[in-house]
């Protein structure tokens, strides 16, 4: 299928927004709105996955949609998006209830198929007749369905491309949907420079870790690429982030998100060195024993034991462990620097420091 390319002047607004990988968290959208004072100067970009993973998928569905009536806001699709078109046009309905049942399996009923499903009061039919149940749905629900399926692949501007995951090329116009919409790891991919600033999401940045956890939009470039998903709904210590592009100046900034308790440090820490981050792929561990609220864990591969909270560690089918996105990184801190507290354990605690994550063992004081 061919990609889908929408065109839009943006230059006559003051900032360009751009916000992905919301996947349901409709607090978190909000809060980043009113933090970075969003208002009809600017141009909001919504760089796809506006749902799936999240506790209000048509909630966050709905409310794109009223903003996008004011007509400075944009929205193009994500891989998570497809799930509806999927169901209307392309899925059988048996599918569609496997796919509901393994959400509710391992993301808690987090799924807009569920949220449709409570607010329809359809919990009576989804599993006894699947073809009914999409049926209903795609009737009562054929606007939010029709939104969505309305939705480009790329956006393109005077100076940026927004696309939910990747380009093979600047050649917009011969591209197909998929790669668009599922490429992995796209910022740190080889190939020629971009013109045009690339915006995408998809791949949370902390995936391209260095050995310290990350969720702050990070750029190539060489290839002139923006990666700004913070892990909304899919790690612990997530946020969601907007980055920013001054109209006026040219210059890019981005703002955060995230809900974690506030404090200030009240002793200085020098950083880690050499520090090591369990990473998606790599993330296997053995635990070698449990002290309170910690596992002194080793890395198979390269022999690294650190403490690392019960709490970020899970078990898979085979009953093989594996650490979420932790490490032993001890964060430099200032006297008087605000962090996000995110985990407390007996040892110290995860924090935030601009969007790093890292180990402070000094004491807080909670603001």
């Amino acid at each position: 299928m061919k990609a889908t390319v929408h065109k839009a002047e943006l230059r006559g607004y003051r900032r360009i927004l751009a916000i992905s990988d919301i996947h349901g968290n409709l607090d978190y959208l909000k809060n980043l709105l009113r933090k970075v004072e969003f208002g009809p100067q600017d141009a909001l970009v919504f760089v796809g996955d506006l749902i799936e993973k999240g506790p209000e998928n048509l909630g966050v569905l709905r409310y794109v949609m009223q903003l996008a009536q004011s007509g400075n806001v944009w929205a193009i699709t994500g891989n998570c998006d497809l799930v509806l078109r999927e169901m209307r046009d392309e899925v059988s309905p048996e599918e569609i209830k496997e796919y509901m049942l393994l959400r509710r399996k391992s993301w808690q009923s987090y799924s807009i198929f569920w949220d449709m499903c409570r607010e329809a009061g359809l919990d009576d039919v989804w599993e006894r007749d699947p073809a009914l149940f999409c049926r209903i749905l795609c009737e009562k629900y054929a606007r939010e369905i029709d939104f969505l399926c309305s939705l480009p692949t790329v956006l393109e501007t005077e100076d940026c491309l927004f696309v939910h995951a990747g380009l093979e090329s600047e050649a917009i116009e011969t591209l197909e949907e998929y790669p668009c919409l599922k490429t992995a790891a796209f910022a740190r991919s080889k190939g020629p420079r971009f013109e045009k600033t690339v915006i995408v999401g998809h791949w949370p940045v902390v995936l391209y870790g260095s050995g310290i956890a990350r969720a702050n939009p990070i750029y190539n470039k060489e290839r002139n690429i923006f990666s700004i998903d913070g892990s909304c709904m899919l790690k612990y210590d997530a946020q969601l982030n907007c980055l920013i592009r001054d109209n006026r100046s040219g210059c890019w900034d981005y703002i955060a998100y995230d809900d974690f308790p506030r404090a200030r440090a009240l002793a200085p820490q020098m950083p880690g060195e050499d520090p090591f981050l369990f990473l998606y792929g790599d993330d296997e561990a053995e635990v070698l024993y449990e002290q309170g609220s910690l596992s002194r864990c080793r890395h198979p591969r390269t022999g690294r034991e650190m403490d690392i909270p019960m709490q970020l560690l899970w078990k898979d089918g085979a009953g093989i462990v594996h650490v979420d996105n932790c490490g032993d990184y001890r964060l430099p801190v200032q006297v008087g620097d605000e962090l996000s507290v995110v985990i407390t354990t007996e040892k110290g605690y995860i924090v935030k420091k601009k969007g790093i994550s890292g180990w402070y063992c000094g004491e807080l004081v909670f603001v």
